[in-house]
């Protein structure tokens, strides 16, 4: 049995780390956004490597001012990582969490190393 949650977007349930309704795939399902317009849901090495997010800081303040995001697809609690001062969650089984408006800046610093 095939257990990868991106293999289709049929079998793919997942909630919106924020406000918990379920939320829907964009695409190839490599993308999720929340419809109540919380953020979006990228895939693992959607927009940056699993390297390159790994060598991220860890912010010390887990999750705030919400709280520790749980990832919408396993359900455990994500690590709040930080680069070049934008704060992002992240599980390093699935993928990358942005809150509302974080992906322009999310982007550009990952670009810019």
């Amino acid at each position: 049995m095939d257990d990868d949650p991106y293999r289709s977007a049929s079998s793919l349930t997942a909630t919106c780390p924020r406000c918990h309704n379920t939320i829907a795939s964009v695409g190839d399902s490599t993308q999720l956004v929340c419809p109540g317009g919380c953020g979006e849901w990228y895939a693992l090495d959607t927009l940056a490597t699993a390297d390159q997010l790994a060598r991220t800081r860890l912010d010390g303040m887990e999750g705030w001012p919400w709280g520790p995001a749980p990832c919408p697809v396993c359900r455990r609690p994500m690590r709040v990582r930080v680069r070049d001062a934008v704060r992002f969650d992240h599980c390093e089984a699935h993928g990358v969490w942005l809150d509302a408006g974080e992906y322009p800046r999310f982007v550009d610093a990952f670009r810019r190393r």
